[in-house]
């Protein structure tokens, strides 16, 4: 039996010496998931199973559940398990997890975490293929792709929004940083951001992005 080109190899339902020793080969996998209370002999049979080009292997519980994010998310204290594992392959934001649960994070792309998880007993980042930041946001978040910010969307925007995209954010020419400072707005960008310079030092310093790039 091989296991080859796939995201997740997991081991956790081999529970006896037997299965292990019909495992020939484990090849081409992101990750290699042993488990993590498995006896000393199971243990000891799946290290031995042969591997090539394997990015990653990590022990895990057996009730540690798997989750993906493909594109872009957010991800809550309502969204994850007791303890999960959560890839990322895409963009997601993370926010409100409560201090019981556990986040294991695998990140194929882009994470951002609010800065009140920096010291969260229970988040620990696997694996990281990508950017992983933090960044004290809103948590009233609003997704978008190919969004211009203009003054009659802020107009209408509740105050202390978080504005997140997956690609490139414009300001456009009619936003000014008197409109940004009493809405309240941060900005999230997996790509750049591109503003005027009226409104671009409030934007530099309520934002998160690969770039900032001032027009006008």
């Amino acid at each position: 039996m091989k296991y080859e080109n796939i995201a997740i190899c997991d081991l956790r339902n081999i529970v006896s010496v037997e299965q292990a020793k019909q495992i020939t080969l484990i090849s081409h996998v992101a990750a290699v998931i042993f488990p993590e209370d498995a006896p000393p002999e199971l243990r000891e049979a799946l290290q031995m199973i042969p591997m090539e080009k394997v990015a990653s292997t990590m022990n895990l519980p057996r009730e540690t559940v798997f989750s993906t994010v493909n594109g872009i998310g957010l991800i809550s204290d309502g969204t994850v398990g007791k303890d999960t594992l959560l890839t990322v392959n895409g963009e997601a934001i993370l926010y409100g997890l409560s201090p019981e649960k556990r986040l294991r994070l695998v990140v194929n792309g882009y994470v951002i975490l609010h800065e009140s998880l920096r010291q969260h007993p229970g988040v620990q980042i696997m694996v990281c293929n990508g950017t992983v930041g933090y960044a004290d946001f809103y948590p009233n978040v609003k997704t978008y792709s190919n969004i211009e910010v203009d003054a009659a969307m802020l107009r209408y925007m509740k105050p202390q929004t978080t504005l997140f995209t997956d690609e490139d954010m414009v300001i456009a020419p009619d936003v000014t940083a008197e409109m940004l400072e009493e809405k309240e707005i941060f900005f999230i960008s997996g790509g750049g951001i591109i503003c005027p310079a009226q409104a671009a030092g409030y934007v530099k310093a309520f934002s998160y992005a690969d770039r900032i790039e001032v027009k006008g």
